[in-house]
């Protein structure tokens, strides 16, 4: 029974660390910078209000985005650090909405294949 006992606690302290050990790693890297933090909340307070209430859950069959709403372009992985700390719309996300034409757009090679892409992905870009 002894035996047992030691083998579980054993058991319990190796998980332990190991969790320990991973919770770290992943922690690490998941981490934001102050500068991205700093960027983001001057983003929130130097920026005009989005348009619509930027975490409310709408209808998406019937719903139209008012004249003076607009969306943040950025790469899609930041796109849930701008809604929460910047209170902005990414125009990509996590969810990876919208990435062709933004990947178009961010890897263009000059100014006018920027303008092209753009006016190429007008009809491309779906608010979320």
């Amino acid at each position: 029974m002894g035996v047992v006992v030691t083998l579980i606690v054993l058991i319990g302290v190796l998980s332990a660390q190991t969790i320990f050990i991973i919770t770290d790693t992943q922690i690490g890297q998941i981490s934001i910078s102050n500068d991205w933090v700093d960027s983001l909340l001057w983003l929130s307070d130097n920026s005009p209000e989005p348009g619509i209430i930027y975490d409310k859950n709408y209808e998406k069959a019937n719903f139209t985005y008012p004249e003076e709403s607009y969306g943040i372009l950025s790469w899609w992985d930041y796109g849930h650090w701008i809604t929460f700390l910047s209170k902005r719309i990414p125009i990509t996300s996590p969810f990876q909405d919208n990435l062709p034409p933004v990947a178009k757009f961010l890897s263009a090679q000059s100014e006018e294949e920027c303008e092209y892409s753009c006016s190429r992905s007008r009809s491309e870009v779906r608010h979320h």
